[in-house]
């Protein structure tokens, strides 16, 4: 499959990206200067007018110019395409893998804004700094944020293994100077599997890497060893992935065959329906009740899992409405050694909706206060999978909660004759 499902409201600064491998296409042959490209003659006139008269010479040579337009290009379509020049495209290439030389954040940028911190990836250079989920960037080496967009924002956190990044940042009311270093950062997608209740398996997906499939059936088999009867699985804060890793998790809960999605490029009525499939080596768990935990920050891939699932009567969903994110994207790579970034298509989910801005309502809908939304997702990372721990302030998950109760096996009554007391029922 060669779509790129790229998480639009947050991007993990080390991360997340989404993608399956990249198609090479160095040797596709340059387009003809003919009466298509006509207005390029125009465009050369005017870098040619700057490149002579411009004020600041070294702002003026020809591979800025180029470059330039070529983001101007892409990224004046919509707000997921993109140009990725060849020194940052390895490093993109790497984030959408689960790696990269950066400080370890998941991040969001509202329009005109300040950049929000989503998430901190454990052991990484943001950990260490102790910023938190909820704290809000300012300003990187000095740069103010709220003219730039979510990849500028990227571009700027990004760097070399071992290199140094100043922020300012708003913490709890103050305002902080931080300098970080660099460093590669590997993250696990599928984290916290654990028994809850006695008998309810839990498990956190924070993105869908390359090796999302893989941890994930590593992670459920290890819980059904423990006898779990159900299972919870956490998507919020998930942004997204890859799509292959996305479809091998999900056909490990569906028998092969189910619709998965089905994509259209530019032509509606070319569709491509992708299905379920069946996994060498591994029976899938199609009978085990699962609740999906979702929020805002659900978005793409994990919009994609999320629906694929229920629509197929597989899970119930708990949360608030996720993102909204409908757009395929591609990736080529070009002949100069970066890549462009573009939306080739849409998507619907098997019930047929599309979801582009409007996201998956839940089954269950659960609201977190704004004001507890971060602090939750902060203690998440020290307490995971539980309701409310015994701490100070502690947020209680309602969201959890509701999905644990969902889950448990509902009491016997006086008039139920057989019903097995250990039997898990969504309820």
């Amino acid at each position: 499959m060669k779509f790129l499902f790229i998480s639009l409201v947050s991007v993990i600064v080390f991360l997340t990206g989404c993608s399956t491998p990249e198609k090479t296409q160095s040797s596709t042959p340059l387009p003809s200067l003919d009466k298509d490209y006509t207005d390029v003659s125009v465009m050369i006139q005017m870098m040619s007018i700057l490149k002579t008269h411009y004020v600041d010479e070294n702002k003026v040579e020809d591979g800025k110019l180029f470059e330039s337009a070529m983001h101007g290009i892409a990224s004046n379509l919509d707000p997921y395409s993109g140009y990725e020049p060849p020194r940052t495209h390895k490093e993109s290439s790497n984030r959408r893998n689960g790696e990269l030389s950066g400080i370890g954040v998941v991040i969001a940028k509202p329009a005109k804004n300040d950049l929000l911190v989503v998430n901190v990836i454990p052991g990484s250079p943001a950990d260490k700094a102790k910023i938190k989920p909820g704290d809000t960037v300012v300003a990187i080496d000095g740069k103010n944020l709220k003219p730039l967009n979510l990849y500028q924002c990227q571009k700027l956190l990004q760097g070399n293994n071992g290199t140094k990044v100043s922020l300012t940042l708003r913490s709890s009311g103050k305002t902080v100077n931080k300098t970080l270093i660099r460093r590669k950062v590997i993250m696990p997608s599928v984290k916290n599997a654990m028994v809850i209740n006695k008998d309810i398996g839990y498990i956190k997906i924070t993105s869908f890497t390359l090796h999302s499939a893989g941890e994930f059936r590593k992670a459920l088999a290890k819980l059904k060893q423990k006898n779990i009867r159900s299972l919870i699985i956490d998507l919020r804060n998930n942004t997204g992935g890859h799509v292959q890793s996305t479809v091998d998790t999900i056909s490990q809960l569906l028998p092969p065959g189910k619709i998965i999605m089905t994509a259209h490029g530019r032509n509606p009525e070319k569709k491509q329906i992708v299905r379920s499939k069946k996994i060498a080596n591994l029976t899938a768990e199609t009978k085990m009740p699962i609740v999906i935990l979702v929020n805002f920050f659900t978005a793409s891939s994990a919009e994609i899992f999320s629906s694929a699932l229920r629509d197929n009567k597989r899970a119930q969903l708990v949360g608030t409405r996720t993102f909204g994110k409908g757009t395929l994207l591609h990736v080529i790579r070009l002949a100069n050694g970066g890549a462009l970034r573009y939306s080739s298509g849409r998507y619907i989910t098997p019930s047929g909706k599309f979801i582009e801005g409007k996201g998956l309502q839940p089954d269950y809908k659960v609201l977190i206060p704004a004001e507890q939304l971060f602090r939750l997702t902060s203690q998440q990372k020290k307490y995971p999978g539980i309701i409310k721990p015994a701490i100070k302030n502690a947020v209680k998950d309602t969201q959890l909660e509701k999905a644990v109760n969902l889950l448990s096996p509902i009491p016997k009554t006086k008039t139920e004759k057989k019903s097995p007391v250990h039997e898990p029922a969504v309820r």
